[in-house]
Order: C-alpha cells, then structure tokens, then sequence
C-alpha cells in the first residue's frame, strides 16, 4: 500500500472487522518495481467458527491504474470544455453588451420617432438574445430553459425600457420548459408591436 492511503485502508479495515461484513477499497500501491498503481480490492474477514475471533482476510485486488489514467483524462477534457465553455459565455455577453451600447449612441443622436422605435426594437431582440444566451449559460440543460422565468426576465426588461411612458406589467405563467429554438424563433421572428 501506497504511504499515503495508509490511514484510509487500516480505517477501512477496522470497519470490515467491527461490522464483520464485506468492505471494497480503491487506493494506490507500490509495485516491487517502484511503480505506483491503482487497486480495487474486495475483502471479505475470517471468524474463528468456535471463538468468533477474527482470523484473517480473504481478498481479491485488481489492477485498475488504466481505468484511472483514462478517468482522469475525461475530468480534464471536462475542465478544459468548461473553462472553454466560460470563455466563449465571456466574449459573446460582452459583444451583445457592446452592440446595445452602440444602438443606444444612435439613440440619442436620433431625431426621428420611426428611426427611435426601430432602434429601441433592435435593442430589445438583441436584449432578448442576450438573455436566452445566459438563461442556457446558468441553465443544466444547454437545449431548454424555463419558460416562465424567461418570460418574467423579459417583461421586466421590457417594461423597464418603457417605464417613462408609464407601462405597467400584470404576469401570470405556468412553468414550463421550451427548448431553445422555439424561443429565438418566436421572439426574434415575431415583431414586438411598438
């Protein structure tokens, strides 16, 4: 047994004793060689038929240091497509951040009201974009988010745009999960109506 997982198998080895039942145990060992290995053991303990007394252990242990070498290699694919993962969330939440912005320069430069509303309405598909994109992000499920709470985030930014004008919002919604197409389709296809 490898130093390090001294502790871990004589504490695993006392449970097997005191409880008297079977105990499997995952470690590493050292090999004559040198080599350090992963082992999977199954040990079963030996009673004394007339005196109870523990006697010994009858175990099987399996090499399974490949398994583990390719555990290991998922978990840091798995960190590396987060980290990436991250990244990517990063640079698309600033560009959506910079084009808003940008519309919003135009904005104020306008004096035009049919420029201004098309102007506000591109910033509210692209606001609607922004959100879908960090509802998925903050999401398990990358294909579907919540309905509601999408639907909620959305009026609230909506009436937030227009709260000058005195718009007021009563939301009721049920729950439910939309996939992600739907949503992009429906609320970039159909016009907001202002």
């Amino acid at each position: 047994t490898h130093p390090d997982w001294y502790r871990y198998c004589e504490g695993r080895l006392r449970e097997m004793v005191e409880t008297r039942s079977e105990r499997r145990l995952t470690y590493q060992a050292v090999k004559k060689d040198g080599t350090i290995i992963w082992i999977d053991s199954v040990l079963n303990p030996m009673f004394h038929p007339d005196t109870g007394a523990f006697i010994g252990v009858v175990g099987v242990n399996r090499d399974i240091s490949e398994r583990k070498a390719k555990e290991t290699e998922i978990l840091e694919a798995t960190r590396q497509s987060e980290n990436l993962l991250k990244e990517i969330h990063h640079r698309v939440k600033n560009n959506f951040a910079i084009l808003v912005s940008l519309i919003s320069m135009q904005l104020v430069k306008s004096d035009s009201d049919t420029l201004t509303r098309s102007l506000t309405n591109l910033q509210l598909r692209i606001r609607t974009l922004a959100l879908v994109h960090e509802m998925l992000y903050r999401s398990h499920d990358f294909e579907k988010i919540s309905f509601s709470e999408y639907l909620h985030t959305l009026t609230a930014m909506i009436s937030g745009t227009f709260s000058r004008r005195g718009v007021g919002v009563i939301f009721e919604a049920d729950d439910a999960l939309m996939d992600i197409e739907t949503l992009i389709h429906h609320f970039l296809a159909v016009g907001w109506g202002l």
